[in-house]
């Protein structure tokens, strides 16, 4: 009974994780490490605070627009508890949004503040693409701009902190990361493509349809497999190894997802499985 009630527990408080998007701020952080320890740098301090405000005001942004797209009527849970507690969010959203930025401009140095600011102002032409598309009821690619502005966001600043040019193995790495971010997007609409179809959004997989969405998932699946063999080919030492295992770990994982789709639907287990994939960046801290 107590190893039920603990496992119940800790469902529970993941879930809540899930439901504010502080699962994604600890991926973005595990991946931040990832870049960091790959590229042998050492950034400021204050650069993960920015981080993850960063992170999470973009991704409440968006999950609080596709909340009050529907107002009290979506279906999907995340979107519902964002519109019912849209007032508190908002002021937490707004203060995260004003840290993020003075920290920047107080402790970072210029090239980063104005690289930050780049990334901001790419944060607000997407949120604001995605506004309009709803709007205008046109198409959006927003799983693709998803990934590429999480991947950018997170690894522009230990770029910038390199002291040469990146190497082939580094730019694969990089591509990688944007293919596994928008393979995983794409994966949760085809889990909720039913969902999404009735609070009016407009996934992937709701205007590709599941069969053609599940062969450009395979697609993805063999790109970056492909992207993993030639990493194998150039990796130079033991840390640019342990990197490249760390991704193919993540690629299976996405891999098994995808071929078992039955399995990882019931409780939702394709979000909590999805997201923990972007958790294993981190463990380059413990094995680098």
């Amino acid at each position: 009974m107590k190893i039920a009630a603990k496992n119940n527990h800790l469902k529970n408080t993941f879930r809540f994780l899930q439901l504010l998007s502080l699962d994604i701020v600890v991926g973005a952080l595990a991946m931040g490490l990832f870049a960091v320890k790959l590229l042998h740098v050492t950034p400021n301090k204050w650069w993960w605070l920015v981080l993850a405000l960063s992170v999470w005001t973009i991704y409440t942004s968006d999950h609080l627009l596709d909340s009050l797209s529907r107002k009290g009527g979506a279906v999907i849970r995340r979107h519902k508890i964002h519109y019912l507690f849209r007032l508190p969010l908002l002021i937490v959203l707004s203060i995260s949004a004003v840290a993020a930025v003075t920290l920047t401009v107080l402790f970072l140095n210029k090239t980063i503040v104005i690289a930050g600011l780049i990334t901001g102002f790419l944060a607000v032409l997407y949120l604001g693409l995605v506004f309009f598309s709803r709007k205008q009821h046109y198409y959006f690619q927003k799983e693709f701009f998803i990934s590429l502005f999480y991947v950018i966001g997170i690894w522009m600043y230990p770029v910038l902190l390199h002291a040469s040019v990146l190497s082939l193995f580094d730019w694969l790495i990089i591509i990688s990361m944007v293919l596994m971010v928008w393979h995983e997007g794409i994966l949760v609409s085809a889990f909720e493509v039913d969902k999404d179809i009735n609070d009016g959004h407009n996934s992937f997989a709701v205007i590709f349809g599941k069969k053609t969405t599940g062969i450009f998932l395979k697609i993805l699946l063999l790109t970056d497999v492909v992207i993993l063999i030639m990493l194998f080919t150039v990796t130079k030492n033991r840390s640019d190894y342990l990197s490249v295992t760390i991704e193919a770990i993540m690629l299976a994982s996405l891999f098994t997802i995808t071929v078992f789709p039955g399995f990882f639907k019931k409780h939702e287990y394709y979000k909590t499985f999805g997201e923990l994939i972007f958790w294993l960046p981190g463990l380059l801290l413990f094995i680098g």
